[in-house]
């Protein structure tokens, strides 16, 4: 369950900075867990920014590495604090597309995913991701909160990259 509730945290986490989604604003991605020398990440994940201040993060989380399996959805997120924050969402997942093996998976297999994973996180449906970051090494280490508490088990290694840079999810 820490796997999906993790998952989550990397679809609502930024970098800390004034704005922590400045490196987004300039068209980069955010790589979990980033393997450099393979060029894969755990989770990826872009922000879509609207002219009336609307944000979307689009992420890609790998939830199983047998397949692998890839879940990608869009959720809207907020910036407070210098965090990105936003509440886990049934909606997000009912509406997930997925790549198994590396191919889009047609609707029936999607939905046998969905009934598979809907019951694993119903119980944190509601509550409210926040993840800052702390600047370390070569990139961040995420603080991330469900519903305020601190989850220093969710901590993780984070960089900014550049969308022609070849990076993608992988186990």
């Amino acid at each position: 369950m820490n796997a999906l509730i993790f998952g989550a945290a990397i679809i609502l986490a930024a970098a800390t900075t004034a704005d922590p989604l400045l490196p987004a604003r300039s068209g980069q991605a955010q790589c979990y867990a980033p393997d450099t020398s393979r060029k894969t990440c755990r989770a990826f994940a872009q922000y879509r920014f609207s002219n009336d201040n609307r944000i979307e993060n689009i992420a890609q989380v790998l939830i199983s590495p047998n397949g692998p399996v890839v879940m990608m959805t869009a959720s809207p997120v907020t910036v407070r604090a210098g965090a990105v924050c936003g509440t886990l969402r049934a909606d997000d997942v009912l509406m997930a597309g997925f790549i198994v093996a590396g191919r889009s998976a047609n609707e029936d297999l999607a939905e046998q995913i969905r009934k598979q994973i809907l019951p694993a996180m119903a119980k944190d449906f509601g509550k409210e991701v926040c993840t800052t970051y702390v600047p370390s090494d070569s990139g961040f280490t995420t603080k991330v909160t469900v519903d305020g508490a601190a989850h220093p088990e969710l901590m993780d290694k984070v960089i900014w990259v550049n969308l022609n840079e070849g990076y993608g999810v992988a186990p």
